[in-house]
C-alpha cells in the first residue's frame, strides 16, 4: 500500500478503507503490544470528542485531541504503519485550521476511522481489546525478579526505561541482538535496577532512557543514576552509557540530557540503523561485520 492521500479528513471526502492496512512482517510480533496500548488511547478520544461536540471546553477537549494524536502517530511510526501515522498527521493539522463546527464533525470520522482500522488490524472488537487491556495490572514495583527481561547469556547488559509498551518491546527486541536487556516502566524503577545491578556487582553497560516518563523523567532520572556512581566512586568513562530515547526534540532537553551525563540522544520514531550507530560510536558495536540493517 503506497502513500495514501488523506485530504478528505479536512472537506467531508473519501478516506483510504482502513480495510487496507497491514503490519510489517518485523513487528508483526508487537501487534498486540500496540493495540493495547492504542486503545486506551481510543477510549480517551471518543470521550474527549463526543465532549467537544457536546460544546463542552472545547478549547481544552482540541488540545487532549491533538496530543492523543500525536502519541498514536508516534507509536504507528515505530511500529512502520505508515498509513495510521500519515492520518493522524493529517487529523493533528485539521484540528488546528478548522472551524469549530467543522471540527466537531471530523474528529467523528477520525475517531471512526480509527476504530476501524484497529478492528482490522486485530481481527477483533476494539472494545474487546479495551476489556483485556483493563484486566492488565498498571502497578509495578520494581523486584529485580520480575523484571521484564529478554535475555542473551553473552554480550552487553543493557536496561530500557521507557513507559511507552510499544517502543519498550521494539527497543529490547533490538537490543537483545548485543546482550541481556531488562526493561523499567518508569524513572524510579530505572534508578532503582542501577542501584540493584551495582549492589550486586553487575553494573548495566547501557541504558536507554525516555524523558517524559511516570513518577520520574529520564532528566531526574539521569542525574540520579550519575549521583549513585559518583557516591560510589565510579566517575568518567568508568560509568554506564547512557542513551536518551525521546520524542523531545527541542535544544533545552538535548542540552539539558548532555549536561546531566548522557552520552547519546535519539529523537524518535526509533529506527535500529540509528540506534545501532549511536551504539557503534559508543563502541559497543561494528557495523562493518553486519552485512545489512534492516
Amino acid at each position: 500500500m503506497g502513500k495514501e492521500d488523506f485530504s478528505g479528513i479536512r472537506n467531508k471526502g473519501p478516506l483510504p478503507s482502513p480495510q487496507q492496512l497491514k503490519i510489517p512482517g518485523d513487528f508483526e510480533d508487537l501487534i498486540g503490544e500496540y493495540v493495547e496500548s492504542s486503545a486506551s488511547m481510543l477510549q480517551e478520544l471518543e470521550v474527549v470528542t463526543l465532549a467537544y461536540e457536546n460544546g463542552k471546553d472545547r478549547e481544552e477537549n482540541a488540545a487532549s485531541v491533538r496530543r492523543i494524536l500525536h502519541k498514536l502517530k508516534g507509536e504507528a511510526g515505530i511500529i512502520g504503519i505508515n498509513e495510521i501515522y500519515e492520518f493522524c498527521h493529517q487529523a493533528e493539522f485539521a484540528v488546528e485550521e478548522l472551524l469549530d463546527d467543522e471540527r466537531s464533525d471530523m474528529l467523528l470520522r477520525v475517531k471512526d476511522w480509527l476504530d476501524a482500522a484497529f478492528q482490522h488490524l486485530t481481527g477483533e472488537t476494539t472494545s474487546a481489546s479495551r476489556e483485556h487491556t483493563s484486566e492488565r495490572s498498571t502497578d509495578f514495583e520494581y523486584r529485580p525478579e520480575q523484571q521484564d527481561t529478554i535475555e542473551n547469556s553473552s554480550g552487553l547488559k543493557i536496561l530500557v526505561g521507557e513507559d511507552d509498551s510499544v517502543c519498550r518491546k521494539l527497543l529490547q527486541s533490538f537490543l537483545s541482538e548485543y546482550g541481556d536487556c531488562f526493561a523499567a516502566t518508569n524513572g524510579h524503577e530505572a534508578v532503582e535496577a542501577v542501584k540493584d545491578a551495582l549492589d550486586k556487582g553487575r553494573p548495566y553497560d547501557l541504558i536507554c532512557l525516555d524523558i517524559m516518563m511516570p513518577e520520574m523523567d529520564g532528566h531526574e532520572a539521569l542525574e540520579s543514576i550519575r549521583k549513585i556512581e559518583n557516591e560510589r566512586g565510579i566517575t568518567g568513562l568508568d560509568g554506564v552509557k547512557v542513551m536518551m530515547t525521546t520524542a523531545l526534540s527541542d535544544s533545552a532537553s538535548v542540552i539539558g540530557a548532555f549536561r546531566e551525563g548522557c552520552e547519546a540522544y535519539i529523537v524518535k520514531p526509533l529506527g535500529k540503523r540509528n540506534l545501532f550507530e549511536e551504539m557503534e560510536k559508543l563502541g559497543f558495536v561494528n557495523l562493518s561485520e553486519r552485512s545489512s540493517i534492516k
